[in-house]
């Protein structure tokens, strides 16, 4: 049961993640066009193939439940902020008891982008006898240090040191900036065309946002918000670096010439950073 309280939250999570983007493509797909975006990965993105570019031996199930085993886990994984928590907890699961006698060998090591091993950060070997509820055996702290890839490892040992079978999760800590673009397709445009707005992840983390937006109109030395009859589907939007999302604005309800701007709010992933970009553009009489 222990093992559910630590991922059933991740897993409704998703699930309302994919629903949301299943809506967005059949409910606004011709007002809206998305490029290269995506969901939070699934917890299997991040237990990485322990054998493909590392040191460690694979995950062959003997032990942990990822690959068919009887000791469940919960272990960090995914984009966290420089010098947050890391930890790994075991547990009997789906079984009540799980008699191991064994080290377990934890580490948390610095990788480069393809992780190769740079650094052991932390070490620690514990003996563990018997498993049944959930607890913590391992924790530390990752550096305070931006862009940087980690890997956290449990490793089961035999009694001449062998490796029985190993747990291996991937952790980023992103820079604490927000390196977004917001641009539109051109600048000038008439009440009667739609403006495309883009926007570029030219940083090293996940951005998120939704589908709202504000316009305002420059008017006397000062920036007034439009108000506009629209509609936004209430959904969580996430680009990757290097990627780019498109989305449609119709510019109909705007009937006064004169110079606009475009302002969305972003968030990035693993910070605590939110920003609000701004566009401008120039509308012209019809």
């Amino acid at each position: 049961m222990n093992f559910f309280k630590i991922f059933l939250p991740v897993t409704l999570f998703l699930l309302l993640v994919i629903t949301a983007c299943r809506s967005l493509d059949n409910k606004v797909e011709e007002r809206n066009k998305e490029v290269g975006y995506s969901i939070f990965p699934q917890k299997s993105d991040n237990i990485t193939d322990s054998s493909e570019n590392t040191e460690y031996a694979v995950n062959n199930g003997k032990w942990f439940l990822e690959g068919g085993g009887n000791i469940g886990f919960g272990i960090s994984t995914g984009i966290m902020k420089p010098n947050s928590e890391v930890s790994v907890s075991l547990m009997a699961h789906p079984v009540q008891q799980v008699v191991l006698d064994k080290d377990v060998r934890f580490q948390l090591t610095k990788r480069d982008k393809d992780n190769n091993l740079i650094e052991i950060i932390k070490e620690e070997i514990v003996f563990i006898n018997t498993l049944t509820s959930d607890k913590k055996y391992f924790s530390t702290f990752i550096p305070d240090k931006g862009n940087i890839h980690y890997m956290l490892s449990t490793e089961i040992l035999g009694e001449d040191g062998q490796v029985e079978d190993t747990l291996v999760t991937r952790i980023y800590a992103p820079d604490q900036i927000i390196n977004g673009e917001l641009y539109s397709d051109k600048y000038q445009y008439t009440s009667n065309e739609t403006l495309v707005l883009k926007l570029d992840n030219n940083g090293s983390t996940n951005l998120s946002f939704g589908l709202s937006y504000i316009i305002e109109r420059y008017k006397q030395d000062k920036w007034e918000q439009i108000k506009i009859n629209v509609g936004f589907e209430t959904i969580g939007l996430i680009i990757e670096p290097g990627q780019t999302f498109e989305q449609n604005i119709p510019l109909n309800q705007l009937k006064v010439p004169g110079l606009y701007r475009v302002l969305k709010d972003v968030t990035a992933e693993g910070t605590d950073l939110n920003n609000t970009l701004t566009v401008e553009f120039e509308l012209e009489g019809n």
